[in-house]
């Protein structure tokens, strides 16, 4: 990257940069924004907001309500579901497993919550012999593994009442499918900053699952290594959950989560 005296980059364009800008400060607000809310918070000078805001309104990107809000648009909402779907289908994050799974030994699994359900989106074999029956696009309840848990006790009130509508499966006697242990656990999981699955969806196998959260703050899925329990005792846990974090930011910075994730662990 060329920078200029400042240490800014060279060829970064200011006007892109403040319409951007602009956006994102909109996307983050839960009602909209005014025009002087706008100026206000991004020191923009009131010509420069009311050109940005123009450009950003005639390309359909933002809406002024008749309560003089300026809101995103069904085309920006569109797009987004666009570079998701483009995420999953380019396998941004394979090398990122890759990476997981060479410092570890254990097969590597992202996923991401859609309608009460984890859905493997990606997903890289361990070095070992040890194989799992688990299928990039595989539909399941959250409960039974490390990754699906370290999802769940991020979810917000609603979407984790229809995690539990869907009902919590036993599937070992290790499984926690009672609701109220269930959400004991979940609060667990936030004090620890991790998820385990000690032989919950398969008696002979152990996994460690942390979340990966995105732009806004916002819960993006889970990242989760798994092995047999025996090639991860839980007196190596500690050294195997260091590897996992650093996956975990990792993609989280590159998800534009800007804030603390250590601080984000703790809270739902």
């Amino acid at each position: 990257m060329s920078l200029d005296e400042n240490g800014r980059n060279k060829y970064l364009v200011p006007a892109v940069e403040k319409a951007f800008g602009v956006m994102e400060f909109i996307i983050k607000s839960d009602t909209g924004c005014t025009f002087n809310e706008i100026i206000d918070n991004l020191k923009l000078p009131k010509t420069t907001a009311f050109t940005v805001l123009n450009s950003l309104v005639a390309c359909g990107y933002i809406e002024k309500t008749k309560d003089k809000f300026f809101i995103p648009t069904i085309k920006l909402f569109s797009l987004g579901m666009d570079v998701k779907n483009f995420v999953i289908k380019t396998h941004t994050f394979l090398a990122s497993l890759e990476n997981l799974r060479d410092a570890t030994g254990f097969t590597s699994f992202l996923c991401v919550y859609d309608k009460g359900e984890k859905v493997t989106i990606e997903k890289v074999d361990g070095h070992g012999a040890v194989l799992f029956r688990a299928y990039i696009g595989e539909r399941t309840n959250l409960n039974t593994s490390g990754a699906g848990k370290a999802i769940a006790a991020y979810l917000n009130d609603e979407e984790l009442r229809l995690v539990l509508s869907k009902g919590l499966k036993k599937i070992t006697d290790n499984s926690i499918f009672e609701e109220k242990k269930f959400l004991d656990h979940l609060s667990l999981i936030r004090r620890q900053g991790y998820s385990l699955d000690d032989g919950e969806d398969d008696i002979s196998l152990r996994c460690l699952g942390m979340p990966i959260f995105m732009n806004g703050n916002k819960l993006f899925g889970s990242i989760s290594i798994s092995t047999t329990r025996e090639n991860l005792p839980m007196d190596k846990l500690t050294q195997y959950l260091s590897v996992l974090r650093t996956a975990a930011e990792d993609i989280s910075c590159r998800l534009g989560f800007t804030g603390n994730y250590g601080q984000r662990l703790r809270n739902r």
